[in-house]
């Protein structure tokens, strides 16, 4: 059973349990499975698809939870980078994965501008903390609710 499977078939089941607690965030499984499936969606329009690489840094949150479930969804493949690594190690992991996309929370917002400028595989870079969306860089919370649930 895949990971999507997986949330598709807990929706069905537990549909109004819950599903992720985040601060002062909780969502259902069918809230969660909804938010996964635009989030696919908005992946889709910035072009992930079958085989291409989407990186997530990020500590651990609701957020990291559904594009790890809503990468493959679209079709991609999910390259969680290590926290503890320098920007040159994140940059060698890009490069090495050749990501599309980048998924970064506000922890590594710093590290954003250089990651652009030595990647160059890299199409999109999508904010997925709870501080200001910094500028020149893609809503995760903006993705959900801009695109239409990719359904597979």
């Amino acid at each position: 059973m895949s990971i999507v499977q997986s949330v598709k078939r807990n929706a069905q089941i537990r549909g109004r349990q819950t599903a992720t607690m985040f601060g002062e965030r909780s969502r259902t499984w069918l809230e969660f499975r909804e938010r996964v499936a635009r989030l696919a969606g908005g992946l889709n329009a910035l072009g992930v698809g079958a085989n291409d690489r989407v990186a997530i840094l990020a500590l651990n949150s609701d957020r990291y939870l559904e594009a790890y479930v809503a990468v493959p969804w679209a079709g991609g493949a999910v390259v969680p980078l290590n926290i503890r690594w320098a920007e040159a190690e994140n940059a060698y992991a890009l490069n090495d994965s050749e990501a599309t996309v980048l998924l970064v929370d506000d922890a590594f917002l710093k590290q954003v501008n250089a990651l652009k400028q030595q990647v160059g595989s890299l199409r999109a870079v999508v904010h997925m903390g709870d501080a200001a969306r910094p500028g020149g860089l893609i809503g995760h919370d903006a993705l959900i609710e801009r695109h239409p649930p990719l359904r597979v």
